[in-house]
């Protein structure tokens, strides 16, 4: 896999939790909406949140939230991941390296998060490393048509 392969804008399919023991369990539900980008230059972005979010109902306007409660902040940053970045494609296996410069979690910014990649076609799995408990992440993308 080359850099090439994976620049444009995708879509998340679903997102799952492949389980040791073979069963797979949906932890933001089976369909949210996410979406990356991998730029040519080198630059990535990803946006992904939890499905059916509330919306605030106090005052707040398209480019002020000030008027915004603690609690409804609370929500759509807990229901929210954000991170933009730089990307490297490395083979044999095939991962995407993302280099996260800013993201809504702080403490990712600055760190480096590898996923294992599978592209075919117009679709593209990225998965992590299993956690303590053998569980694999995998998010599965489908490349966005203009």
């Amino acid at each position: 896999m080359k850099a090439a392969d994976i620049v444009g804008t995708w879509r998340v399919l679903t997102h799952d939790l492949l389980h040791k023991d073979g069963t797979v369990t949906y932890p933001h539900g089976e369909a949210h909406p996410a979406g990356i980008i991998y730029s040519a230059d080198g630059h990535m972005a990803l946006v992904a949140t939890r499905a059916n979010r509330t919306k605030f109902t106090s005052p707040v306007s398209g480019r002020d939230i000030s008027g915004a409660t603690k609690d409804e902040l609370a929500q759509a940053a807990g229901g929210t991941v954000a991170y933009f970045g730089r990307y490297e494609v490395k083979s044999n296996p095939d991962r995407i390296i993302h280099h996260i410069e800013v993201s809504l979690f702080p403490n990712w910014e600055g760190v480096a998060q590898e996923r294992f990649a599978k592209l075919e076609g117009d679709r593209m799995t990225l998965s992590i490393a299993p956690d303590k408990d053998g569980a694999v992440g995998r998010v599965f993308w489908q490349r966005v048509r203009i």
